[in-house]
């Protein structure tokens, strides 16, 4: 046995074993995101199609074809659902795995898992295929569509078919259509070029079409998410515009610029397609998310599809020809990034699966409602309003109950608070009639303007009066009643 292969056959059984171990770690979590999701599957099932809460089209769906898979594996598996959610992105990212083998021509076998295990052994991965959203499933077809076009290359006559079922899974569908188109463009094939811009029409039919049907923006998550990216960055003035800069597209691809460094290297390889792809899938939404157009809030779990493609730009170019010396440095690199993403992972709370498929209960959510009924001083007409954060609260309680978001994310009302850069939730508090606030967030971009959190308590719970609203807290429960006031 070569001195290389004897190299390559212990790095991968490293990284493996690595990425075996990231996947054990988080094989119980699940998040407030996915149950968003199982939320309005469920709201789907009982005829309230893309309903947060049962009778108000407020938004927040993102991916509805995500929202009918869940409701599909709701009917078949009921309260087991969110293990069914999980096992679709463990299959989502073996079918990432055997495509970025397929694509990798070697014929050394060992050369050819280098790129997979190199890609399951990025602690995120792990993390966001266990997490129940469908961003890894997205990546997935993504990549497996890109492969196909590679290989056999795909009818242009199935695109408008195809690439509008993408857009309902994720928005960022929309850079595969301009990969096809540009492909189009370069290699001057008119009918793929039209069939590119049939399917780009399609997706905003799509669009308009559920906006008209809810009445509201349906990606207003992501327009809310992206105006709340702005607090932690660098405001850049030019002339009567400010533009906000992150930083965090510029961390969050740091596995990737290993990659692009080893690439660039290998320049020379590269095909016309290869620059489209990067192009569409790498350097336009770095751009979008640096430029806060894009949110920038769980980044790792909104650039997977990226990755997915450097990926594979890496493994059909480079990887063939990677030197054994690039091979150690790669290695030890994206190990020791992903070591230390794993540390700072370990301070974030996690949502728990098998807690979730109990409060989800229909038993459950009867209880917890009962008591929370029951617990709450102020006047008992229903519904009760609530307006937190972590709306996946809609999930644990019955219709005794409205649960609005203080962030916007399931309701695309609260954009029409977001002035100047701020988020005026006491308009939107008294716009939503709301009862009770879960939590007191501070969204302004200029942190010393009046916000929730701005409301201070005396001994008694009671807090002073702020543009007409004062607060209560209740005893035993993590909640404030709001009380109208005047201002002195």
């Amino acid at each position: 046995m070569s001195q290389n292969r004897q190299f390559l056959i212990t790095t991968n059984s490293i990284l493996l074993v690595w990425g075996v171990f990231l996947l054990v770690q988080y094989r119980s979590i699940f998040g407030g995101d996915p149950e968003i999701h199982l939320i309005f599957a469920k709201h789907l099932l009982e005829g309230h199609v893309l309903e947060f809460n049962p009778g108000y089209k407020t938004g927040g769906e993102t991916s509805p074809f995500y929202m009918l898979i869940v409701a599909l594996m709701y009917l078949l598996s009921n309260d087991l659902t969110q293990y069914a959610m999980k096992a679709l992105g463990i299959f989502s990212l073996a079918l990432i795995c055997f495509i970025l083998h397929k694509a990798t021509e070697s014929s050394e076998q060992y050369r050819k898992m280098l790129t997979w295990v190199l890609f399951v052994s990025m602690t995120f991965i792990p993390f966001q295929a266990m997490l129940g959203m469908e961003n890894t499933l997205f990546a997935a077809l993504t990549l497996l569509i890109i492969y196909l076009d590679y290989k056999v290359k795909l009818p242009s006559v199935i695109l408008p078919l195809l690439l509008p079922v993408m857009f309902l899974l994720r928005p960022e569908a929309i850079f595969l259509v301009l990969y096809f188109m540009f492909k189009g463009i370069t290699a001057r094939n008119a009918k793929l070029i039209g069939f590119s811009i049939l399917s780009a029409s399609l997706c905003v039919a799509f669009y308009v079409g559920m906006n008209y049907f809810t009445g509201v923006d349906t990606q207003n998550a992501g327009s809310i998410r992206a105006l709340t990216s702005k607090i932690d960055s660098l405001a850049l003035s030019i002339g009567n515009q400010t533009i906000y800069l992150n930083k965090k597209p510029l961390i969050g691809f740091s596995y990737a610029w290993i990659l692009l460094g080893l690439i660039s290297i290998y320049r020379k390889k590269l095909k016309l397609n290869d620059l489209l792809l990067l192009s569409c899938f790498f350097v336009l939404p770095l751009a979008l998310h640096f430029l806060n157009i894009f949110p920038n809030s769980h980044f790792s779990r909104y650039v997977i599809y990226c990755y997915a493609v450097i990926f594979f730009v890496f493994a059909i170019r480079v990887v063939p020809v990677l030197s054994t010396k690039l091979i150690v440095i790669t290695y030890l690199l994206i190990f020791t990034i992903s070591v230390l993403e794993f540390n700072q992972r370990k301070s974030l709370g996690q949502f728990d699966v098998q807690l979730s498929v109990k409060q989800m209960r229909k038993q459950s959510i009867k209880q917890y409602s009962d008591n929370l009924f029951n617990q709450l001083s102020g006047n008992k007409k229903t519904p009760i309003v609530l307006a937190t954060t972590e709306v996946q609260l809609r999930g644990r309680l019955d219709e005794r109950f409205l649960v609005w978001s203080l962030d916007g994310i399931t309701d695309a009302h609260l954009s029409k608070f977001a002035i100047n850069n701020s988020i005026d939730h006491f308009g939107y508090i008294r716009f939503r009639n709301v009862d009770y606030l879960q939590d007191l967030p501070n969204y302004n971009i200029d942190r010393s303007k009046i916000s929730l959190l701005s409301f201070n308590f005396n001994d008694e719970g009671r807090s002073q009066c702020i543009r007409n609203t004062s607060l209560l807290k209740e005893k035993n429960i993590n909640l404030y009643r709001v009380i109208d006031c005047l201002e002195k």
